[in-house]
């Protein structure tokens, strides 16, 4: 029996300080800026570092029929000094977004590919760990695909996966960003309504993890991490 107590005690603090923070961490509904001028070689953010991967990204998503939609930068943090690139695919069924910067001085690049199906559930595909793999209203799932290097190689996996879990839905023609924009707003009052998260704000633009709500998060996070191993 004390033994149980003992691992019990274990599990619970080695997960406390992931709890404190999703408590703790401000977050923005719609974590993007207005819309940029979509040129990357007039982003400030777009670096030696960066540049070929860049380059190299956009002209293999047009090469795959994607058509640049347009550029923000990160609105969550000063510190966040990166920017995003959304496009879109030929068939309307696929956004790309490639974002690219620097992140607290860690230096950070990656693509996710976006999808959705006629019920309004999100499917992303990533090839970095920079996104929360586990989405704790539920409205959207995440395959994250470190191995693919190229836009072309994480593109072809996001079709193939989706082939096995849905049937993908159209974006708009002139209006998948507001689409996508109004998705963010309408997950975060569900997790409201579900006691998963507070708004800050007013306005509710901001809001934070309540402490069901970061439990959640920690407790499926890990378990979704040690399953992808």
């Amino acid at each position: 029996m004390e033994q149980w107590i003992t691992l019990g005690c274990i599990i619970s603090f080695s997960f406390l300080p992931a709890v404190i923070v999703y408590m703790w961490e401000r977050r923005i509904v719609w974590p993007y800026s207005d819309s940029l001028n979509v040129d990357p070689s007039q982003d400030e953010h777009r670096n030696v570092l960066n540049q070929e991967y860049i380059d190299t990204t956009l002209e293999e998503m047009r090469q795959c029929g994607f058509r640049l939609l347009c550029r923000y930068y990160d609105a969550r943090r000063p510190q966040y000094k990166l920017s995003y690139i959304f496009a879109i695919s030929e068939d309307r069924q696929t956004m790309a977004l490639l974002g690219y910067g620097d992140m607290l001085g860690i230096h950070a690049k990656g693509v996710n590919l976006i999808s959705k199906n006629s019920d309004n559930h999100y499917y992303y595909t990533t090839n970095t760990t920079a996104n929360e793999s586990y989405d704790v209203s539920e409205t959207s799932d995440t395959q994250v695909f470190l191995t693919a290097k190229n836009f072309i190689v994480l593109y072809n996996q996001h079709k193939k996966w989706l082939l096995h879990r849905t049937i993908p839905s159209d974006f708009s023609s002139d209006g998948a960003l507001q689409e996508y924009r109004n998705f963010f707003y309408s997950r975060c009052e569900l997790r409201q309504s579900r006691g998963l998260i507070r708004y800050i704000d007013s306005e509710k633009r901001e809001w934070r993890y309540t402490l069901w709500g970061a439990m959640k998060m920690s407790v499926m996070s890990v378990l979704k991490m040690l399953f992808r191993f």
